[in-house]
């Protein structure tokens, strides 16, 4: 059994409503279910009663509630002190680091740090998925420390444990615009909000890159550009460094370039409108906030300032 049903199971028990837990959790209700049904199995007893108009602690359930509290709160104080040694070990990370287009940008950060603040190390965790949720998750299972990804703050917004989390701005990234050479636009030196009205845009669908097209679209809709969208399921960046633009068009935060310079079949464009960018942010468990991370964000918001 998983220690962190313990949370889950005192979470229930605050708030007996399974929707409710589970949204604070940040996890499906099913998944909340499974768990606590593992629980019950786990101790071979009944901790609480359902049915379709409440959730209560039964007996047995208020008994290991006082137990659970001191087990949880346990856990937590092994984790700060972990948290604390850790000061001089390694931080774990993943997001959009984890991109082969941010592999240069990742070995300037790893240097960075290397010559500024010895004690920290930096090691990539590969994701298969840049959702917000799932990037919490992997926080939440002590499976990374920090995240990289656009947007955060507009989907954190949403969640009713957001206090779990501090998300900290680090660089508005230029949309830049990508066409077919053969386009009209192609002959641009820099485009404008008015180039992209009735675009037909390129939605690159998938758990890597849909968070960040949700961005880019919430951008449109904010400008008040009209458009419509054609979605293209992938997977990775070969995914779509050699598709058929025609007349579409694709927006593509400032880091994705280094996949599409080398085809001769695109002209990539830069923004005449600086406000044409998206926000890359990182979060971490606020109650993991310590110097390390401090040094990160600090090393984090460098390299990138650096870049544009």
């Amino acid at each position: 059994m998983d220690i962190r049903y313990f949370q889950e199971f005192i979470e229930l028990s605050n708030r007996l409503n399974f929707r409710d837990a589970a949204k604070k959790l940040c996890m499906s209700q099913s998944t909340l279910s499974k768990h606590i049904s593992a629980m019950e199995r786990e101790y071979g007893v009944k901790l609480f009663r359902r049915d379709r108009h409440e959730v209560a602690l039964t007996e047995a359930g208020v008994t290991l509630l006082g137990q659970a509290l001191g087990i949880w709160g346990m856990y937590e104080e092994s984790l700060a002190a972990a948290s604390s040694m850790r000061e001089a070990a390694s931080l774990n990370v993943c997001g959009l680091l984890g991109s082969p287009n941010e592999n240069a940008t990742t070995l300037q950060l790893i240097g960075r740090l290397r010559n500024q603040t010895p004690s920290i190390s930096l090691h990539v965790v590969r994701c298969i998925s840049n959702v917000p949720t799932a990037l919490a998750a992997l926080l939440r299972q002590n499976e990374a420390d920090c995240v990289l990804a656009f947007g955060l703050s507009n989907s954190i917004a949403t969640w009713d444990g957001a206090d779990l989390f501090s998300v900290n701005p680090i660089w508005r990234a230029p949309l830049y615009l990508v066409v077919s050479s053969a386009s009209a636009l192609a002959a641009k030196t820099a485009y404008t909000a008015e180039d992209l009205i009735g675009g037909n845009f390129i939605h690159l669908a998938g758990p890597l890159f849909t968070p960040t097209w949700n961005q880019i679209q919430l951008l449109l809709e904010q400008r008040g550009i009209p458009h419509t969208v054609k979605p293209i399921a992938t997977s990775s960046v070969y995914d779509y460094s050699n598709l058929e633009l025609g007349n579409c068009l694709m927006l593509m935060p400032a880091g994705e370039r280094p996949a599409l310079e080398n085809n001769p079949n695109y002209t990539i464009i830069p923004p005449a409108d600086p406000s044409l960018a998206i926000q890359a942010e990182e979060m971490h468990l606020a109650q993991n906030t310590g110097p390390s991370i401090e040094t990160f964000i600090k090393t984090l918001r460098e390299v990138y300032g650096s870049r544009e």
